[in-house]
């Protein structure tokens, strides 16, 4: 049979696709379209068969199940933390750069996290890409908010005011 399957970008890209290869090798009658895109899919426009969304979504007949908590943390890289002021409390973090969200294009209000602990905080860059963000934490140059799943997957990356 047929599936599509549609997720928000980091969970679809870092979850998603390695697990489901894996699936598609040993069914080899199913066919798995996996819809990634920057927003939550629209299962009553019929954008997709399953969603994975961040949220619990709006609409009725829909089955909805909780798969995990979703926990969002600031990082930054090793190489960043040891090449820029120490982050000891919140105000600290006004002499450091982030990646931030395009504000206007946040489609969830779980995303404003870093508005919500630091509203100040300077944001040069922004994209409506959490996989970009992620690179550029990666790269040591700025720091962002990310997905734990996410963030877990590099061991450069260590989280800011862990508590």
């Amino acid at each position: 049979g047929h599936v599509r399957l549609g997720a928000t970008e980091g969970f679809g890209s870092f979850f998603l696709a390695p697990h489901l290869s894996h699936f598609c090798e040993q069914h080899l009658a199913i066919r798995v379209e996996l819809l990634i895109v920057p927003r939550f899919i629209n299962l009553t426009q019929r954008e997709a068969d399953l969603a994975v969304n961040v949220e619990r979504p709006q609409g009725n007949g829909q089955v909805c199940s909780r798969l995990a908590d979703y926990r969002l943390r600031l990082n930054a890289s090793r190489h960043y933390l040891d090449n820029h002021p120490p982050i000891q409390q919140v105000r600290d973090l006004a002499a450091h750069r982030f990646f931030g969200y395009v504000e206007e294009l946040v489609f969830s209000p779980a995303l404003r996290y870093l508005s919500a602990i630091a509203p100040d905080a300077p944001t040069p860059l922004r994209s409506t890409s959490v996989v970009a963000q992620y690179h550029a934490v990666r790269e040591g140059r700025c720091i962002a908010v990310l997905p734990c799943f996410m963030a877990a997957q590099s061991p450069e990356l260590v989280p800011v005011l862990a508590h």
